[in-house]
């Protein structure tokens, strides 16, 4: 799975882009896992659907610490040097989700997201 990184003045962000059902879900996982890179002493959370696995993983990896983020809480501010987005399934939630990560990301802090396939729909 292709990804597309972008360097921005504030943060850093990868998207991880959309996939097709037939891709296997373990592709998908290290796809995304590829996409992290090294999240050793990280400050890292995660927003969304996927996230018990992806959270699992990111403390196995070494992450300082990882939160989970349900969308309907506002995370603190400026707490989160990588915040991760294992899902996004449409464009509205992505849009409410994006405002969270914002809040969350320290200045120098980094994006990664997976599109869905049925993102836009």
């Amino acid at each position: 799975m292709p990804t597309y990184h972008r360097t921005g003045g504030r943060a850093r962000m990868r998207a991880v882009l959309p996939d097709n059902h037939a891709v296997s879900p373990m592709e998908r996982t290290r796809a995304l896992r590829a996409a992290l890179g090294e999240v050793r002493d990280e400050a890292v959370l995660v927003i969304g659907s996927c996230s018990l696995e992806v959270t699992c993983d990111l403390i196995r990896r070494g992450a300082r610490s990882v939160t989970l983020l349900r969308t309907d809480r506002r995370p603190e501010a400026a707490s989160a040097s990588l915040v991760v987005v294992p899902e996004a399934p449409s464009l509205e939630w992505l849009a409410c989700v994006l405002g969270h990560a914002r809040r969350a990301l320290l200045p120098t802090g980094r994006l990664v997201l997976r599109v869905g396939a049925m993102a836009g729909r």
